[in-house]
């Protein structure tokens, strides 16, 4: 069977296994590629383990943790700096330079990562050098820049991404980005562009790849003014006879966000196909709000599906439905008889219902538990729950963990706690210095900024050039423009524009002053992979690469 193309565009992004850069003289030696490594531009990752409940906590880590508002909300501990915004005047005259700058690098990760961070910036006189980054050499950089046009906070080029995804000479890799770049633009004018589309005579013409690309663009727009032609697409004959097809529907259906899309949700939760079943819990995960009465037939549903991971994808969507009883008694008693590979998804949903019961339920299953995956879990949805007595256990945790995945849920909990105790940023700074491993690095800079420890932060980027492994070099990079400020700026364009460093390394630092220098609350990568459904089963969701 040939490979989806909407699976090459997840490829194209490194996902779920790094494709290490070109090796260059004098670099260290790349990483074991089976370990958990970085992705060049894209972050921290590990080979694609979707049972794990990390992937998708950490793939909706926009939402559930919202890290730039807690930053900007939380009042600095005792001591500390306020967080210094970064400013347009920065952005124009110090970041953007650099940044054009890099778009003519030797290495195609850096240009790659460019392309991204300049349309980042929201200075439309820059997008013509992105644009000019379409027509680059290497299909990486080519897609990278193509999805770069639909990031742009304003002035998105539509009639250059329009025809190419209309140009039948166009790669088919490149047509596909572009209809997932008119998805993240969701102009009054790129929706009409995917609504033409979107009828099933004209879906049929397509080939199976960008049929699915479309699809699958009609759902990041995260709009339902598109629903009348999902909804029309769900009846028809194209979809009945195409499981995978109906699966990128499903997805596409939850993330317009509309209270039309829930009855055909409903319908395809219960599929014969269990990867569509899969896909439409994660779908209901989108609208899960709206759920009101369906929540009781859900439950029955989840009592009796047999897919692990469908009924995972289930005990989250009624987590994120809200306090309902109905659903908050099932949980509770499911979270004490779930195995081991379902109890963490348990666990996030009770800790996104929050409220007494749900802390109870989750504090005495920690008692017992002694698998550090599921304990990581229950202490992250503590976190969640705001649990008032938590404080002491993280702390007591951390002085004894040694395994690096615990390592990093705990940093990770703990700025979620947001509870600004001095022993406890302590520690979370030693083990960003200290621990050689991408996630812990990555989640105690980011506990350090969600705790307001500016100070921290600031050493972390002065000593940025001591790092002496390549790997956590980049790491810290990577890290910094996630939990940074404005004073961390000059760290970054210093580490991007210093040629003695590896291209690896200066990769990260443009993702990072990307990430730092976007003026939007939230990332909008995070619309291509929120309620991501992980399972390879369905290759064609653009789901299994992680951006910024």
């Amino acid at each position: 069977m040939p490979i989806p193309l909407v699976l090459l565009l997840a490829l194209a992004l490194h996902g779920g296994r790094y494709l290490p850069p070109h090796p260059e003289p004098g670099d260290e030696p790349e990483p074991d590629p089976t370990a958990p490594v970085l992705q060049p531009g894209f972050g921290p990752t590990a080979s694609v383990v979707p049972d794990r409940w990390e992937w998708w906590f950490d793939l909706n880590r926009e939402q559930l943790v919202d890290r730039r508002r807690l930053m900007a909300e939380r009042a600095p501990p005792p001591g500390q700096p306020a967080l210094e915004p970064v400013g347009d005047d920065l952005r124009r005259t110090v970041v953007l330079p650099v940044l054009l700058e890099l778009l003519g690098h030797h290495n195609r990760d850096v240009r790659a990562s460019a392309a991204v961070a300049v349309a980042r910036l929201g200075t439309t006189s820059a997008l013509p050098a992105v644009e000019e980054a379409t027509r680059d050499p290497d299909l990486f950089v080519r897609t990278q820049a193509v999805l770069a046009l639909g990031m742009a906070p304003s002035g998105a080029p539509t009639e250059r991404l329009t025809a190419l995804l209309r140009g039948r000479t166009v790669d088919g890799e490149i047509r596909a980005f572009a209809a997932v770049a008119l998805g993240l633009i969701g102009s009054r004018e790129s929706l009409d562009v995917l609504r033409g589309l979107l009828a099933p005579e004209r879906l049929a013409r397509l080939d199976n790849q960008l049929r699915a690309g479309v699809v699958f663009a009609a759902g990041v727009t995260g709009d339902d003014a598109l629903l009348p032609e999902l909804v029309a697409l769900h009846r028809s004959k194209l979809v009945k006879g195409d499981g995978r097809l109906r699966a990128v529907l499903a997805v596409a259906l939850g993330r317009t966000g509309g209270a039309e899309a829930v009855p055909p949700l409903l319908d395809l939760v219960v599929d014969a196909d269990n990867q569509v079943r899969r896909s439409a819990a994660s779908g209901l995960e989108a609208v899960a709000p709206l759920l009101g009465g369906s929540l009781v037939p859900l439950v029955a549903r989840a009592r009796v599906e047999s897919d692990l991971a469908a009924r995972a994808n289930l005990y989250r969507v009624l987590g994120l439905a809200g306090d309902h009883v109905e659903s908050r008694a099932f949980l509770v008693a499911e979270l004490e008889r779930a195995t081991t590979l379902v109890r963490p998804h348990v666990a996030l949903a009770l800790g996104s219902v929050g409220g007494a019961e749900a802390v109870a339920a989750l504090r005495a299953r920690l008692d017992g538990e002694s698998e550090l995956s599921a304990r990581a879990s229950l202490l992250t949805a503590l976190a969640l729950a705001g649990d008032p007595d938590l404080l002491p256990i993280l702390r007591d945790e951390l002085e004894s963990a040694r395994e690096p995945v615990y390592v990093a849920s705990l940093c990770r909990a703990a700025g979620l706690l947001g509870e600004p105790d001095e022993e406890l940023r302590a520690m979370l700074l030693d083990r960003a210095e200290t621990v050689h491993d991408v996630e812990v690095t990555r989640l105690a800079v980011l506990g350090l900024g969600l705790l307001g420890d500016r100070l921290a932060v600031r050493e972390l980027a002065d000593t940025l050039p001591e790092v002496g492994s390549t790997v956590d070099r980049a790491a810290r990079a990577y890290a910094l423009g996630q939990a940074g400020d404005a004073t961390t700026i000059d760290a970054l364009v210093r580490a991007a524009t210093d040629e003695r460093q590896p291209s690896y390394v200066i990769a990260y630092a443009v993702t990072a002053l990307g990430e730092l220098c976007d003026p939007r609350p939230r990332s909008p990568a995070w619309r291509l992979s929120r309620h991501a459904e992980l399972h390879d089963d369905l290759s064609q969701l653009v789901e299994l690469y992680r951006l910024p």
